[in-house]
């Protein structure tokens, strides 16, 4: 097992898409094609146990420009 403490940015959206193998975040384990966020957090604790692809896209957490969920309300 092997356990990894990413710091991430507070002011941002992290989002995140397990592409292969399985991630644990606390007690739970989430498999391939997870999708996940993390916001509001100055770092992300997970652990894994085998070899595993994650593609990750960070974006603001307040955006300065109009978004199509903002467009929605």
């Amino acid at each position: 097992l092997k356990y990894f403490n990413l710091d991430i940015l507070s002011d941002k959206v992290h989002s995140f898409l397990i592409l292969d193998g399985s991630v644990k975040i606390g007690d739970d384990e989430y498999l391939s094609g997870t999708f996940f966020k993390v916001s509001n957090a100055d770092n992300f604790e997970f652990s894994i146990n085998s070899n595993v692809r994650i593609f990750e896209i960070s974006t603001p957490l307040k955006p300065n420009y109009k978004t199509y969920s903002s467009s929605m309300t």
